[in-house]
């Protein structure tokens, strides 16, 4: 049989280590914690659902650029 490739990216293809990292929601504001103290808010949400998603995608980004792996953007739409 052979593999299709994805033209996307799921949740549930992601291993949850590339979830975790320093980006986090607090209410409906996501934050980053620069692990020397310092806590910045990046941006606001209209729900907290939606900051957690965010916040988890922000992490799932910094951590496929800190492997070296190449984000292409999807121009087509």
């Amino acid at each position: 049989m052979k593999q299709q490739d994805n033209k996307y990216i799921t949740k549930d293809m992601i291993h949850i280590d590339s979830i975790e990292g320093n980006y986090f929601s607090d209410g409906n504001a996501v934050k980053l914690d620069y692990q020397n103290g310092t806590i910045e808010t990046v941006l606001f949400c209209d729900a907290k659902e939606l900051a957690e998603h965010t916040a988890e995608a922000l992490n799932i980004l910094y951590n496929l650029n800190n492997d070296g792996i190449e984000v292409k953007n999807d121009t087509t739409r």
